[in-house]
């Protein structure tokens, strides 16, 4: 029982994504190429006035991954809270968060063993339009919303070696799938920093970086951060600008499924094919 608690822990990274893509004819949404900050995801308040208060893609943003073990169903579940589009993240608020309290009060909502935070995170691409479709709640002061679902079988935790003997902290470009409705833009003339694995036949876009593990990194260094890594066999790094616009896009008659790998500093990257 406690190797499956501890293994169920460490799947808290692993909430994410098989990524629909698609190429735009033109630059799309927003113009200016891949120029930063300038895209807006969405409105998520109304000031005294009235009038809309944006947030911007590059404000920062928080994660908590919750799971538990569903022995009928015979796997992990797997939820990630996002305060994405709910208001800034302040660091100090964040960090206040215990994660005794933090499940005392998820825990009025459904049966959750382990949660784990990360943040404050930074999404990378031009736009990011996912739409806020479920109620927030509030976790301490600040929103949040169940953004996105995963699971893992038992059988997987039991008898993959990444899984269960290194454990989920430490499951480093291991690929899961999960559902979440998302709509990501680069623009013309964007950098993307990208993980190849080794058959080659796609790669994986990073989508947001974390001051999880080193607080120092941001978009000026990740080129040296992620290039100092050390990659699996087989696993090559590469940073490239966009000569056309990328846009990942999941869908519903795929139940929004995608796929994800995250590596040592919690960076997440999305599959495309």
């Amino acid at each position: 029982m406690k190797k499956f608690t501890q293994i169920a822990f460490c799947l808290i990274f692993g909430t994410l994504m098989d990524i629909g893509l698609a190429f735009a004819k033109s630059d799309p949404i927003n113009e200016g190429g891949g120029n930063r900050p300038f895209a807006y995801s969405n409105v998520y308040k109304f000031n005294e006035a009235g009038q809309q208060i944006y947030f911007p893609v590059t404000a920062p943003f928080c994660q908590i991954f919750t799971s538990r073990l569903n022995f009928w169903r015979l796997r992990a579940e797997i939820v990630k809270f996002s305060s994405f589009k709910l208001g800034p993240c302040p660091d100090d608020s964040f960090a206040k968060l215990s994660i005794a309290s933090i499940l005392a009060q998820l825990k009025t909502i459904g049966h959750i063993a382990h949660a784990y935070k990360n943040g404050p995170s930074y999404f990378l691409m031009d736009s990011n339009l996912s739409p806020l479709n479920r109620e927030f709640l509030y976790i301490g002061p600040l929103k949040f919303f169940a953004q996105s679902t995963a699971s893992v079988s038992l059988f997987q935790l039991l008898f993959n070696p990444i899984l269960s003997e290194e454990g989920i902290p430490t499951a480093y470009f291991y690929p899961f799938t999960a559902h979440e409705d998302i709509y990501y833009i680069w623009n013309k003339g964007a950098t993307i920093h990208t993980l190849i694995p080794p058959d080659k036949k796609g790669y994986y876009v990073m989508t947001s970086y974390s001051k999880m593990v080193d607080s120092t990194l941001d978009v000026s260094n990740i080129k040296d951060k992620v290039g100092e890594l050390t990659l699996p066999e087989g696993w090559k790094y590469e940073s490239r600008i966009l000569e056309k616009p990328l846009i990942v896009r999941t869908q519903p008659a795929k139940n929004f499924a995608h796929q994800i790998v995250f590596d040592q500093l919690q960076n997440f990257y999305h599959f495309i094919e």
